[in-house]
């Protein structure tokens, strides 16, 4: 987790506002994920005393954690985990692509760079190997 959040620290000029996973932490019988933004990429806004980042626990669920391992495990990022989460949602392409205000031939492209990553051959390959980890 200390990597995630030096990513975060390193990365943080130009990326105020941006949010990205960091990792789940189990506690007693409940799972959180934890998820860090920059709030400010400005030096002159940001007291020195002070982190410039909010990091925010997420009450979530087994399923949700598994996929979110798989997502670390085969670094999507994150346009990809954005397709994905509409992939097991059942959209179609036009409907991802209208969703995430996209051409359907992004989405086509963003699909089989998926598969290659995944190395499997369909949609179906996709939710399954992200499922199963």
């Amino acid at each position: 987790m200390d990597k995630k959040c030096e990513e975060i620290g390193s990365e943080s000029e130009g990326n105020a506002g941006r949010s990205c996973f960091i990792d789940i932490i189990k506690s007693q019988k409940r799972l959180y994920a934890v998820r860090g933004t920059v709030l400010s990429d400005s030096p002159e806004n940001v007291n020195r005393d002070e982190w410039p980042h909010l990091f925010i626990l997420n009450r979530t669920y087994s399923d949700q954690a598994n996929i979110a391992k798989s997502f670390r495990k085969w670094h999507l990022n994150k346009r990809e985990q954005e397709i994905v989460q509409l992939l097991l949602d059942d959209y179609s392409n036009k409907e991802i692509a209208q969703h995430l205000n996209l051409s359907c031939n992004t989405i086509k492209g963003y699909l089989k760079l998926l598969m290659r990553k995944l190395d499997v051959n369909s949609r179906a390959g996709i939710i399954s190997k992200l499922l199963t980890g």
